[in-house]
């Protein structure tokens, strides 16, 4: 015990300095098995943990305790313990022992089993941190997936406002409705917004007015001390006045003067009396009106805040009601709206069902456009199958990319030349549709320069007609029917067009609506499930789609090729006819020219009306390849959203894999470093109970010298907690006295400096000479504002001084707890 406080050696030489008589100190004998477990506990720690800093070193010193006392601080040599001075004395004995054998052995078991766990723990860490990577990139993914379906459908909402102008005309209304209705309602909260500003600034108004009104009345209080203060010192006057006036009726005969200096004194004081008492009422009737003032004010602003409340609440009820009947307008407006639409879907109904059957008649009267459509059919299938050809490469040529993107990055440059090349090949192919255009413009010129051969002849049997003047009237009003019959087949041709246009474009946008929320509602289904599954599907739909486009174009196309072979036979027997008809017309004789011309006039006007109706079939026909071309383009777009879904879909397999493989390998891990700990566990067991038979060997052996060493310790342990006792109990008095005189000198510093000051205070009333009262008492009163910062300041004085007091007595008190920290250890010992 005594080792542990003053060291060893210190320890010896109090001991033997204190008993002289004392024998010899004996050799002490190896260290018990307590001590023995102890140091192999202690080595264990310092090797499985990092060294810890020392409690002697942490504790702060007490203050002044060590610097004032005659002891002697603690030689370096206080952490030795006995058991370590009697193993140098041993003289190295123990090192070969079989106990320090298996004491090193299990430390350096030990330390393999902390450096085990601590491997195991760092790659559990690994593979969570590598899981939630995992985790952060399958959501970053998912997230991707949902903008994309996001971005779908703003397009598909995109495409369905701005194709159709009616219904951008009734949304612009309805938008432009809401922004009115937006406006009226931000103008109306900028109207309570300023109200409620008006109302702040009143409010502010009515504050400053509240601590003028305070000033007045401060002032008028300051007022009415100042006129109590004069009244009080004119009293004392007076009664000074009257003891001298005493005074002078004694010695009447000596101070004649004297009395009439104090006449004269006395006439002044009461000019002064009466002028402080005019005052006096001046105050009391100033006073008077500023208190009516006061209550004037107080009742006008009472009548503002009603008045501006009474607004407020008119202003809220008025807003509410407006914005009631606008959701009222709003609500009506809708429903009309939708009324509207429906009405109008059953008339577009309706004259899509009209069209259709005109359409039907019109299709059976196609004459000319065989070759044409037999070219465009032919070009249209190459097209379609070149289409289909890019799509494969292009397709392939994207997986190929995306997959070997990671490995190599030389490959893209050829990946680039070949999708330059595709690019190359595309433009080929619209240079040809391009050609095809061009000739299908070509064919209109030619009917149209049959047309205008045509018109010449009709022209120039006009001219042969005019030289027949008996005949002139009868072909002029057939000329005008003729004319008559063109514009108005001109104008229904027009509008069948206009409606077949609408009707098309309307089963587009109907077909492009379905097969996008199709696709919308297969993606979404197949994301969910299986992701094999879902390849399987969409392969299976990409191919039944192909199926569909192509039965369709193939129906299509054959339906064309009956409708232009019909047309081809009509025309042939119509041109025919026409040829019959002209050598007749030859043949017979003039007589019979009115008639001819007629007939001839009649052919001539049918000949021009399938020609028109060649041109609308024609017009019809280009915009059928736009329909087709169209189609196409939204089936590109559809294969292109597939595959891109596909290739996710593979994203997340891999991902998928690649995270059930890490779990396979954290199990496998986790696995070995079970076994691993069990083995170390059966293994320490082992050690411990080999341990434990040694140590109980040990201690039956050693128990005698344990019983010697106690007795002799027993006597040194209680000297030791005496002469710590009175050390402690000396230093404690020594600090509670410190302590004290710290108390009684901040006492001291507050109130000298309390005294200093009131003496300042006290000087400036008290310390004034007799002659220079009455130039004093003329002098005006002093500041009460000047006085109220005085006192202030004083109070701050004050507080800084308690702060500083309070500060010492907490440093004090600090400085206190570690030296009681440091008793408590030490008697305990």
């Amino acid at each position: 015990m005594w080792s542990a406080l003053f060291g060893a050696e210190d320890g010896e030489q109090q001991q033997q300095r204190g008993d002289p008589n004392a024998p010899a100190p004996v050799p002490v004998p190896a260290p018990d098995a307590a001590a023995g477990q102890r140091k192999a506990t202690d080595a264990s720690e310092a090797a499985a943990a990092p060294p810890a800093p020392s409690a002697s070193s942490s504790a702060p010193a007490p203050r002044h305790s060590m610097e004032q006392s005659g002891t002697v601080t603690p030689p370096p040599s206080l952490s030795r313990r006995p058991s370590q001075y009697r193993e140098d004395d041993r003289e190295g004995d123990d090192d070969d022992s079989p106990m320090a054998m298996l004491l090193r052995r299990l430390n350096v078991l030990m330390v393999k089993a902390g450096q085990h766990e601590f491997e195991k723990k760092t790659l559990v860490d690994q593979m969570e941190k590598e899981r939630e990577l995992m985790r952060s990139e399958v959501a970053a993914l998912e997230r991707q997936v949902q903008d994309l379906k996001d971005q779908n459908l703003q397009l598909q909402y995109k495409i369905e406002y701005t194709s159709e102008p009616m219904l951008m005309e009734r949304l612009q209304d309805v938008t432009d409705m809401r922004d009115a209705l937006t406006r009226v309602k931000e103008q109306q909260e900028r109207d309570l917004e300023a109200k409620e500003k008006m109302l702040q600034e009143t409010r502010q108004q009515l504050a400053q007015k509240e601590a003028e009104l305070q000033t007045l009345r401060d002032e008028m209080e300051a007022a009415r001390q100042l006129h109590e203060q004069e009244q009080a010192a004119v009293e004392e006057q007076v009664r000074v006045l009257e003891t001298r006036l005493a005074e002078a009726a004694r010695v009447a005969d000596d101070a004649s003067i004297r009395e009439q200096k104090d006449a004269e004194e006395l006439e002044s004081l009461r000019v002064s009396v009466a002028s402080l008492t005019q005052q006096n009422s001046d105050l009391a009737a100033t006073l008077e009106e500023r208190e009516q003032e006061i209550e004037r004010l107080e009742h006008l602003k009472e009548n503002e805040l009603t008045q501006l409340n009474e607004q407020l609440e008119h202003t809220r009820r008025t807003s509410e009601v407006r914005l009631a009947e606008k959701e009222q307008q709003v609500s009506q407006m809708q429903a009309e709206m939708t009324e509207k639409g429906t009405a109008l879907e059953k008339t577009l109904q309706e004259k899509i069902t009209q069209l259709e059957s005109q359409l039907q008649d019109a299709d059976n009267r196609i004459s000319e456009m065989t070759s044409v459509m037999d070219d465009y059919k032919h070009d249209c299938m190459e097209l379609w199958k070149l289409n289909e050809d890019l799509k494969q490469q292009l397709a392939l040529a994207a997986a190929e990319t995306m997959l070997k993107e990671a490995e190599s990055r030389q490959k893209e440059f050829s990946g680039q030349s070949r999708v330059s090349d595709l690019e190359s090949q595309v433009e080929e192919l619209r240079d040809a549709v391009t050609r095809k255009e061009q000739e299908l413009v070509l064919k209109e010129e030619e009917l149209l320069s049959a047309r205008e051969e045509a018109a010449r002849l009709v022209e120039s049997s006009k001219r042969h007609e005019e030289s027949q003047p008996w005949k002139e009237n009868a072909i002029r009003v057939l000329t005008e029917q003729v004319t008559a019959a063109q514009r108005e087949l001109t104008e229904a041709m027009e509008l069948n067009l206009h409606m077949s246009n609408r009707n098309s474009w309307l089963e587009e946008q109907l077909v492009n609506l379905e097969a996008a929320v199709s696709a919308a509602e297969q993606a979404n289904d197949k994301l969910q499930r299986d992701l094999i599954q879902k390849d399987e599907s969409i392969m299976s739909m990409n191919a039944q789609l192909a199926e569909a486009e192509l039965q369709r174009a193939g129906e299509v196309l054959s339906s064309k090729e009956s409708e232009i072979a019909a047309l081809r036979d009509a025309s042939a027997s119509e041109t025919a006819k026409l040829k019959s008809g002209a050598d007749k017309l030859k043949d017979e004789k003039r007589h019979k020219a009115s008639a001819e011309r007629v007939a001839l006039l009649t052919e001539v006007d049918k000949h021009l009306k399938e020609v028109s109706r060649l041109q609308t079939m024609l017009k019809k026909a280009e915009k059928e390849k736009a329909a087709l071309e169209s189609d196409a383009n939204q089936l590109r777009a559809v294969q292109d959203e597939k595959n891109r879904i596909v290739e996710e879909a593979r994203q997340l397999e891999v991902v998928n894999r690649r995270l059930e493989e890490t779990n396979q390998e954290l199990e496998a891990t986790l696995e070995r470093s079970k076994a691993f700990c069990e083995d170390v566990s059966q293994r320490c067991e082992e050690k411990v109970i080999e341990l434990q038979e040694a140590n109980q060997r040990a201690l039956e052996e050693r128990a005698e010298e344990v019983a010697q060493m106690t007795l002799a310790n027993g006597s040194l342990r209680r000297e030791i907690e005496q002469l710590a006792e009175s050390r402690f109990e000396q230093e404690r008095f020594i600090e509670e006295l410190r302590l004290q005189v710290a108390d009684l000198q901040a006492e001291k510093n507050v109130l000298a400096a309390r005294a200093h000051r009131l003496m300042q205070e006290l000087s400036q009333y008290t310390e004034l000479p007799d002659e220079e009262l009455l130039a004093d008492s003329q002098s005006p009163a002093p500041d009460l504002w000047e006085l109220l910062s005085s006192g202030m300041e004083q109070l701050k004085a004050d507080l800084e001084l308690a702060s500083k007091y309070a500060a010492s007595i907490d440093s004090n008190a600090v400085d206190d707890g570690p030296e009681s920290e440091e008793s408590l250890p030490v008697s305990s010992s």
